[in-house]
């Protein structure tokens, strides 16, 4: 879900900020399920030559870290 949304200019670039919550999905067998909300941001500029919104970073708070801890409890010894 998007929490946060913002249009600027900044030097006279157009940018587009957004925050969001969101869940991973399993779709792999055997794979436990990871029910915590994380958090993301983006942030994306208009690039005058494309015609189009390009990415220029992505955070996403997720990482294998989380499936790690996972397994070390259901597997660990």
């Amino acid at each position: 879900r998007i929490d946060f949304k913002n249009e600027y200019e900044q030097l006279g670039e157009k940018f587009y900020a957004i925050k969001f919550t969101y869940t991973l999905e399993e779709e792999l067998p055997g794979l436990p399920d990871i029910k915590k909300e994380f958090q993301g941001k983006a942030e994306l500029y208009w690039d005058p030559s494309e015609g189009a919104w390009t990415l220029q970073y992505i955070y996403l708070e997720d990482s294998y870290l989380d499936y790690i801890n996972i397994l070390d409890e259901i597997y660990g010894e």
